[in-house]
């Protein structure tokens, strides 16, 4: 996709492409007809969408839910925050009154030529180190960073016992959370909403 100035909550679906139906063909090849167990997946392509935002949040919503995460989201768009890169970062932290920022290793590119503000502003950057586990996979070598999906189709036994798969796969991303990222009553992911972009077929629309 070429890059545009359009802002992930203005990118709508291109439904004229069948993206559900492939999606559900990949999960029938990958995991057969266990992947209809997930009641939450089953509703989530039963619906229509015309917004990827809205597709992407409730996905991530409903799967916090299955794991039983509790760790409440917040939509930066509805924080009225300006600025871009850094700055956007910082002003949400400070309006949230945030003492840690937790972020992925790979934003450190762009996140250490604002340090000294988030410094200035008391607010310390923590950089998540992830160290992938390994858990019940189909096939002989297990591949790593694939989907939550992957997690929750393979290991979907545990159903009765969803802090079960949190304890080995989402363990030190929530303990992280829990200990360093409270800001006031609610707890903040970083662009919770970009994770999925392509997760759907999508075209853009113009500001």
């Amino acid at each position: 996709m070429e890059k545009t100035d359009t802002v992930i909550k203005d990118v709508i679906i291109d439904n004229i492409q069948s993206w559900k139906e492939a999606h559900l063909k990949s999960f029938q090849a990958n995991y057969g007809d266990s992947y209809r167990e997930i009641e939450f997946i089953n509703n989530l392509y039963y619906k229509q969408w015309n917004n990827l935002s809205e597709f992407n949040i409730e996905f991530i919503s409903k799967c916090c839910e299955y794991l039983d995460i509790h760790t409440r989201l917040l939509r930066s768009s509805e924080l009225k925050c300006v600025g871009k890169k850094g700055d956007l970062v910082l002003n949400i932290c400070k309006q949230l009154h945030a003492t840690d920022y937790l972020s992925t290793v790979g934003s450190a590119d762009y996140l250490e030529d604002y340090r000294y503000r988030f410094d200035e502003s008391g607010i310390k950057i923590i950089y998540h180190d992830y160290t992938h586990p390994i858990y019940r996979q189909r096939g002989k070598t297990f591949i790593e960073n694939l989907s939550i999906l992957d997690l929750i189709f393979n290991e979907k036994n545990n159903v009765g016992c969803p802090k079960k798969l949190c304890e080995f796969y989402l363990h030190n991303i929530i303990s992280t959370l829990e200990e360093n990222f409270i800001i006031g009553d609610a707890k903040l992911t970083e662009n919770y909403s970009t994770h999925f972009q392509g997760f759907a077929s999508v075209k853009n629309v113009p500001n």
